[in-house]
């Protein structure tokens, strides 16, 4: 494997910037770097920066389908002194047919570990000690928009200052007790459009994100190219070939239906950095980064009560700012079928009829065909059921009722007949799901499961993709794309809960995360299902074979809990091969 070189000087640089003890040798340095595949429906994402590569040989292979957007990933070791490096990674060529796959379709980030509330990768809820740990989350192109204290165990974030960019402390020193908006002073800066450098410390290991954006228009074959870690000044490092599978084939939409809980709210004039308030470019963002990883809708929380002034408030629910909000979700390309909103409750929008039907001929003049207005947040017992006067007099004004149970008690509550989607948490319930339809609810929805504290980008893709397809629910409402509880950079400055984040918001940009494009994973999954359930129906009458193999592989994953994501998609891709006539 070829080699590279490090300054003395630069060595000297990030011997201090990692905080390595001992003295920087100026004799001429070996930059050796291991690389190798790393899965992403399993857990290695959460091995430490001290990882040691387990067989740096081997070849990156993944399989999509046309228009898939897909995920794999690498990671590379520093095996001597430090290094500094950039990832490139190549054209890819399918030599049978003539075909290449531009690099220009492969966007790459580095998986930035930091520190997280304990504890991080498992639970919403933050311990009583209130205690940090290292989580690899953050998908960055600048590695350094965040830098990692490890002595002092904090985080510290880039951001705009008059003085220029200033690295500044993610943790406030405060507690909070709800969402806490960051003055324009922590004003955090967009991440890179560029992957740039990045400095490895000797012995130490870096994950890097890849996301292959696959055109519509690009042949069908198998296509041969290559991940290269290069040196500043260019030299290759190492090199891993990678093997990139274009199926003959577009995926359906899912049968499911997919929304995000989104508070975002069209604010205007200077704002600071929260999950609540958006300038009209961070809305127009982040709605549009919900809509590309696979979402039919986002709710709308326009008007909701936030932590603002009586004035503000009557600002966020005015017609300049709801006819705003309206004019930048519309050009998404979200469903029309249906459009949620979580502004006003189902009591405050039955106690003003007028206001109701106005807003319900005004979306659907806009070309939404049903209007949801969202009841009590979790309401149990007799709470649950002081609802349905409200309920019904919504459905008589044109609208319908959208309402989240954490209890898994509307049946008990004899609340189905009332609901038109009933959106349960945590573990699924087939059967429950099966009886409250019977009642006459429309959709069941499933949420919480798990909430979107948790780091861990394979519990996303199980739950909320094949087995979501195996639970016959009709689909998933995630709680949330944001939610800071407290400060949105800091995960411990709130009484209880770590904050909900897919991903993080910067003055002009949005941060992803390895849970996000979990989330991703999970939507393609149901989509293959949902391609060869499509092909299972349509062959059922001369092949009832594969109709048989359908129902048994959704059985499986129904009754077994044993199953691996890439496992069961390998299976699928296989049946729609066969179903259409490959060998």
């Amino acid at each position: 494997m070829p080699s590279g070189h490090v300054s003395c000087a630069l060595l000297r640089v990030l011997m201090l910037l990692f905080g390595v003890v001992g003295t920087a040798s100026c004799s001429s340095t070996s930059a050796l770097v291991d690389i190798w595949p790393v899965r992403t429906d399993a857990d290695t994402v959460s091995a430490t920066d001290a990882r040691l590569a387990d067989g740096a040989d081997g070849v990156l292979k993944l399989i999509a389908a046309k228009g898939e957007v897909a995920s794999a990933s690498v990671a590379f070791r520093a095996a001597g002194a430090p290094v500094t490096v950039r990832v490139q990674t190549g054209n890819a060529i399918a030599e049978k047919v003539g075909s290449e796959f531009s690099s220009l379709n492969v966007d790459a980030h580095y998986v930035k570990h930091w520190f997280q509330g304990e504890p991080g990768w498992q639970s919403h809820r933050l311990t009583k000690s209130r205690a940090v740990r290292l989580v690899p989350e953050l998908l960055l192109k600048n590695p350094e928009l965040v830098r990692v204290d490890r002595a002092r165990r904090v985080n510290n974030v880039l951001v705009e200052t008059d003085a220029g960019p200033r690295y500044r402390p993610t943790a406030t020193g405060q507690t909070f007790t709800g969402p806490h908006i960051l003055p324009q002073d922590f004003s955090v800066l967009p991440d890179a459009s560029a992957l740039q450098p990045i400095a490895v410390p000797p012995g130490m290991s870096q994950q890097v994100w890849l996301t292959f954006r696959i055109p519509r228009e690009q042949a069908a074959g198998v296509y041969s190219g290559a991940i290269e870690i290069q040196t500043e000044d260019g030299r290759v490092s190492a090199r891993l070939p990678y093997e990139l599978e274009v199926l003959p084939f577009e995926l359906d939409p899912p049968t499911l239906l997919y929304g995000m809980y989104y508070r975002g709210q069209l604010q205007p004039g200077a704002i600071g950095i929260s999950s609540e308030l958006k300038s009209a470019k961070q809305l127009a963002i982040e709605l549009s980064d919900i809509a590309d990883h696979g979402f039919a809708f986002a709710t709308q929380f326009q008007g909701n009560f936030n932590p603002v002034s009586r004035a503000r408030l009557a600002q966020l629910r005015s017609a300049q700012q709801s006819n705003a909000y309206r004019d930048i979700y519309d050009q998404m390309g979200f469903t029309r079928e249906a459009v949620f909103l979580f502004g006003i409750g189902t009591a405050k929008a039955a106690a003003s009829p007028k206001v109701t039907r106005r807003t319900v001929s005004e979306y659907q003049a806009r070309g939404y065909d049903h209007v949801y207005f969202a009841g009590r947040d979790e309401a149990k017992g007799e709470a649950l059921k002081a609802q349905r006067e409200a309920w019904s007099t919504l459905r008589q004004l044109g609208a319908r009722v959208i309402a989240t149970n954490n209890r898994h008690d509307l049946l008990d509550n004899g609340m189905g007949d009332a609901l038109d989607v009933a959106v349960l948490a945590r573990d699924f319930d087939p059967a429950e799901a099966r009886q409250l339809r019977a009642q006459g609810v429309r959709r069941v929805l499933s949420y919480s499961h798990p909430q979107t504290a948790t780091e861990d980008p394979t519990e996303y893709r199980r739950n909320y993709g094949f087995g979501l397809v195996a639970a016959d629910y009709d689909g998933a409402l995630l709680y949330a794309y944001q939610h800071s509880f407290g400060s949105i950079w800091d995960d411990v400055d709130h009484t209880v809960f770590r904050d909900h984040n897919l991903t993080y918001p910067t003055t002009d940009g949005v941060i992803g995360t390895v849970a996000w494009e979990g989330v991703r994973q999970a939507i393609n999954d149901a989509r293959y299902m949902a391609t060869l359930e499509r092909l299972a129906a349509e062959s059922s009458t001369g092949d009832s074979t594969l109709y048989r193999q359908v129902a048994e592989l959704k059985t499986a994953l129904r009754n077994d809990n044993n199953w691996q994501p890439d496992e069961v998609r390998g299976r699928i891709v296989s049946l729609i091969r066969r179903a259409l006539g490959e060998q």
